[in-house]
């Protein structure tokens, strides 16, 4: 199988190519320039003898070549001029190996020739006398001058590194065991020895060098790069494209791989929901774009699209919620089995991609067999977890305190019923926040790996057992199981590629039916959970936490993920690729509100019982082609898609009047059903694309992308859009005027891009009317009601992007410096336009003329600070600015969202009440508008008494790692960190102090007068507070996201048990948290609801490498 060598020598003896090579199918080069073709293209083989059978009288050595090639797959690569000395030669071999055959013919002939594994090299012969030298798996047939071995970090040998003679012709490339000959070297030449992605070393030519160590590069400017349909490097791409690696993924003990991403990507915001497994993951590429559709980017796990939106929701019909909140896809799919994950956020990345590329692309990359030994790795984890923050709350004394005054302020008399904390449930203090979300959460996971396979067959499986503890009381927690198995061949001639991926994965959820985490926040901390003989303790004021986190919960979700690409050489440089994806998604959701763990006054048993699941397929052929000119190389591709996604609910339905709590999940045993409803969908997509690269002398690079979508999204009038982009790069480091006048420059690079993508992250069938059932019976039979207006002119959402960056490298590239600016604008917003209630319809689908903008600066920094021996210290920092803004919103003053935007103002703007003063306890509005009467709508839209008080989107975040090694340790440390404003706890609460309610302890420090009755002067003044500046807190954070500590064991230890590699290692994850934010957790908070943190989780580890 073809594959790009990882060692480049790119010396070229630029006056030795001639118009004279050839375009024949035999490659003819001259002496320099074959050792460059060996090394772009170099071929994996595995080094066993081929036989050939030639009968061929007076042919040419050119006839001879030919025959071979036909049928070994060998390629010749020689000089045409030299060849031209060659005389005709007559041969009849019958079945012998390919080096005798090749002996034979060159008798008397002045050329030499040397077998590397599927390439043939001709070179000009020495002197009479010379000796023939076999070195493994390569043939040398001449005298030996010089040979070595060279070998990477781990002293492993390098195939396919390049050995030239420095100012110099000659040139080599080292065998399967690191081995090279280079003959006829000067004797006091200097050797350039070179690998792509280590650091070039040069040494003095002697008879036997022995081995010679190459240091690992971590520039990281000729790393492979993924991208939309397609591979390139850093150096040569023209867009903006992050990846993460499976190492930086694997160091963090996540249950999603989405989380793994936060602070590693610059212009990717990341947070969780929550702290719960399965919990949904936001993510938001550049800004929000769009006003109603989603802002989910695309995500793409091994080419095929993967549905973001939870679990529950994607068939559109009925859903429940557990614990856990929305449940997220992406928790079936396993951390351990990601190679890599690539962020495509600009124009020219992203227009690849069309219409569903406006929130940028993310690629999901799982792991492949390389070729090579078969290797065994096991990686088993444990550890625990609870949750990261604790809000600290009234005491006892306190509370009480403030309950007793808030019942003098309103005259009331407290009594058993109006007051039982105060007369009957006693002085003792509860920590709620221990005893309800306070359990230890533990943590297993133990993977197991084979992968390995010969140069044309390699292959990958894995499985994972992952098994996740909760912060609840009891045995609540999270399992999941998953397997993964990749394979990949190439035919013996490389021309038929093929490969196939499938991952599984069963998930088994078994937290609660709800999150407790108000409860112990709110509750009295004198509350008795229990009564004195153990049984659940009931208050008709409040629901007993422990009986809701009783209550059985099972989430179930399977996922199945596969795909197959089948490609064929048509041509030189010319490669026709299919590709199939399937993926199958499915939740099997069931609770029930058992009578047992409910009050006296509970209507009986509830069960509640749904299934949904979404499937996909999609088919992408595509057509390759590659080619240079001179010293251009031009690579098109053009493609089309066709998918096809179905969501389904079959069953969702709610059922009481159960004899037994044991038959709470046997539908035939439920005497009354609340409703019972299914529900479906279908999307269909098809598309045709294309992409022209051109790049000149790998210094001038230009790239242009298009796409033509249609969507079943979209109706008759607009089903069609079509979406492009432009990038191109200028890599001025190259320019001798800058070498000659900024050495101190090692790398230089300016790119830019525009283009437009799409947004169809809507609703199916929103340009249909839709009909629905309903649970009402006319006549007997069920009555169906109208569901949707239909609207068929509603067309594409597209925004603009523009970007403009410079990348830089400086001390041969130890300090990468990158800085990007960019600018999108969304038009056209596609909403669910609210209709008037007379209409029948709460809305129906619509374009908005509106216009949001979101611009920002994004700065990464990577250096290696020291590069020793038995020490190393390498560093990265990115830090994104972003800004977002509405531009425009024609009539929005007598729109519906005349209270929800501002012109001029980001679309996550905080309109609420300002607050003059606190007088006698009493909270003082400001009347902005004058009108002498305190009103809720936004005073910039003439509507109310609204401010803006600021807005939820950060106005900074980033991240930054530091990687110390000493010896066999490694240290690595994660710091994280935003700055923003966020919803404080008290955020539309209806609990003044004084109430019924436990509350945060700086509630003392406000000034607010205590009342415990409705409509007092201090209660309806608290209810305006809550909806003020006054509850809007500085949500700024830095956490301490990760600290990993690994020890590897020696070789010399290992090796005596057989045993490759060894490490031990010990992680902590949300160590700690330094913030000013008035709530639980700044992360995680919410405009309604208070949920789990994210939990400080510390793990001990073990890594066998067999």
């Amino acid at each position: 199988m073809y594959k790009l060598c990882t060692g480049i020598v790119y010396w070229v003896n630029r006056n030795a190519l001639t118009s004279r090579l050839t375009k024949k199918r035999i490659i003819r080069f001259n002496p320099i320039f074959l050792t460059l073709f060996i090394t772009l293209l170099q071929v994996s083989y595995v080094s066993t003898a081929q036989n050939v059978s030639l009968s061929k009288k007076n042919a040419t050595l050119q006839e001879i070549f030919r025959e071979i090639k036909k049928q070994t797959g060998y390629d010749f690569l020689y000089s045409n001029l030299e060849l031209r000395k060659a005389t005709r030669v007559s041969i009849n071999a019958r079945n012998q190996p390919v080096s005798k055959v090749l002996e034979e013919c060159f008798k008397g002939q002045p050329f030499a020739f040397s077998i590397s594994n599927k390439s043939i090299v001709i070179v000009p012969a020495k002197p009479v006398g010379a000796e023939t030298v076999v070195v493994k798996s390569t043939v040398v047939v001449k005298s030996l001058d010089v040979k070595g071995r060279v070998l990477d970090e781990r002293g492993q040998p390098l195939q396919g590194a390049g050995i030239k003679v420095k100012n110099g012709n000659q040139a080599t490339l080292t065998n399967s065991s690191g081995e090279f000959i280079l003959l006829g070297v000067n004797e006091n030449s200097v050797l350039v020895i070179s690998y792509l992605g280590y650091v070039t070393r040069e040494v003095t030519a002697l008879p036997d060098l022995g081995n010679i160590q190459l240091e690992i590069s971590n520039s990281g400017l000729n790393e492979i790069t993924v991208i939309g349909y397609g591979t390139t490097s850093k150096r040569l791409n023209t867009g903006s494209i992050n990846s993460v690696s499976a190492e930086e993924v694997g160091k963090q003990p996540v249950n999603s791989p989405l989380l793994a991403l936060q602070g590693n990507v610059a212009g990717m915001y990341v947070t969780q929901s929550n702290g719960l497994p399965g919990g949904a993951v936001n993510i938001s590429i550049r800004g929000q774009n769009s006003i109603g559709a989603g802002n989910n980017p695309l995500y793409i796990i091994d080419g095929v699209p993967f549905n973001a939106q939870p679990i529950e929701q994607q068939s559109g019909g009925s859903y429940s919620l557990g614990a856990n909140g929305s449940t997220s896809p992406f928790s079936s799919i396993n951390p351990a089995d990601i190679e890599k994950i690539s962020v495509l956020k600009d124009a020219d990345a992203t227009a690849i991609y069309g219409s569903r590329a406006a929130n940028g692309v993310v690629l999901i990359t799982t792991k492949k067999g390389k070729a090579g030994k078969t290797s065994v790795i096991l990686d088993v984890y444990t550890g625990i977890g609870q949750p990261a923050s604790k809000m600290k709350t009234l005491s006892t004394e306190q509370y009480l305190k403030l309950r007793r005054e808030a019942f003098a302020n309103d005259n009331v008399v407290p009594n058993q019923s109006n007051a039982p904390d105060l007369t009957t449930w006693g002085t003792q203090t509860r920590d709620f926040q221990k005893l309800l979300i306070g359990n230890t959460a533990h943590i297993t996971e133990a993977t197991a790996s084979i992968s390995g396979g010969s140069n044309h067959t390699t292959f990958f499986v894995s499985g994972t057992y992952r098994k996740e503890g909760s912060v609840f009381p009891g045995n609540k927690g999270y399992q999941r199981g998953s397997a993964l198995l990749n394979a990949s061949h190439a035919s013996s001639n490389n021309k038929f590629t093929a490969s196939a991926s499938v991952s599984l994965s069963k998930d088994l959820n078994t937290l609660a039916p709800s999150d407790i985490t108000p409860s112990a926040l709110t509750l009295p901390p004198n509350y008795p959970l229990y009564n004195s003989d153990g049984s659940l303790f009931w208050d008709n004021n409040f629901s007993n936490p422990i009986a809701s986190v009783s209550n059985p919960y099972e989430t179930k979700a399977n996922n199945i993920l596969a795909n197959m690409a089948l490609g064929y050489q048509l041509a030189s440089g010319l490669l026709f690729k299919t590709t199939f994806g399937y993926n199958k998604l499915q939740s099997d959701q069931r609770f029930a509100y058992l009578q047992s763990n409910s009050g006296p006054n509970s209507f009986g048993t509830v069960a509640v019982l749904a299934s949904n699941f979404t499937e996909g397929l999609i088919v992408e052929p595509q057509l390759n082609y590659e080619k240079g000119f001179g010293r251009g190389k031009l690579q098109v591709l053009v493609g089309g898609t066709y998918q096809k996604s179905i969501s389904k609910t079959p069953y969702s339905t709610g059922l009481t009047g159960f004899s037994s709590e044991k038959l709470i999940y046997n539908l035939a045993s439920a005497t009354t059903t609340y409703w019972l409803s299914n529900s479906s969908s279908e999307y269909r997509y098809a598309s045709v694309f294309g992409r022209v690269n051109y790049q000149l002398a790998e210094k001038y690079i230009l790239n242009i992308s298009g796409r033509r979508d249609g969507s079943s999204r979209f109706g008759p009038n607009n089903k069609f859009g079509n979406f492009g982009a432009v990038g191109a790069a200028w890599i001025f480091s190259e320019e001798s005027f800058v070498k000659e006048s900024m050495s101190w420059i090692s790398f230089g690079k300016l790119r830019a891009s525009y283009g437009t993508v799409g947004n169809d992250q809507i609703a199916d069938y929103g340009y249909l009317s839709t009909y629905r059932n309903n649970n009402y019976k006319y006549g007997g039979a069920v009555a169906i009601s109208p569901a949707r207006i239909a609207n068929p002119d509603y067309s594409w959402e597209s925004t603009r992007k523009i970007e403009m960056a410079i990348e830089l490298g400086f001390a041969r590239n130890r300090v990468l410096f990158s800085a990007a600016a960019f600018r999108n604008r969304t038009s056209n917003m596609l909403v669910n336009n609210p209709l008037s209630v007379q209409t029948g319809f709460s809305s129906y689908q619509a374009n908005l003329p509106a216009l949001v903008q979101n611009t920002g600066l994004e700065f990464e920094l990577n250096s290696r600070n020291i590069e020793k021996k038995n020490l190393s210290w390498k560093s990265t920092f990115n830090l994104t600015i972003p800004r977002n803004k509405l531009i425009s919103f024609p009539g929005i003053e007598n729109s519906t969202y005349a209270n929800t935007y501002v012109v001029g103002q980001p679309l996550s703007i905080l309109n609420l009440y300002r607050v003059k003063d606190i007088v006698d306890g009493i909270v003082q509005i400001e009347d902005v508008n004058g009108d002498g009467v305190i009103s809720s709508g936004i005073a910039a839209n003439g509507l109310g008494d609204y401010v803006n008080v600021g807005q939820l989107a950060p106005k900074m975040y980033g991240g930054f790692t530091n990687n110390f090694s000493y010896k066999n340790w490694q240290l690595d440390v994660f710091l994280q960190f935003t700055v923003q404003k966020g919803y404080s706890n008290r955020y539309a609460s209806t609990d003044p102090p004084g109430s019924f309610s436990n509350q945060d302890a700086d509630i003392l420090n406000v000034g607010l007068r205590p009342t415990a009755s409705f409509g007092t002067p201090a209660y309806n003044s608290y209810l305006l507070y809550t909806y003020s500046d006054r509850v809007i807190s500085n949500a700024s954070y830095i956490r301490v996201k990760n600290i990993s500590l690994s020890y590897r064991f020696p070789a010399k230890w290992t090796g005596r048990m057989n045993i490759n590699n060894v490490n031990l290692y010990l992680r902590g994850q949300n160590l700690f948290t330094i913030t000013s934010y008035q709530g639980l957790d700044p992360e995680t908070q919410q405009p309604y609801g208070i949920v789990v943190p994210p939990l400080k989780m510390f793990t001990v580890g073990i890594q066998c490498s067999l």
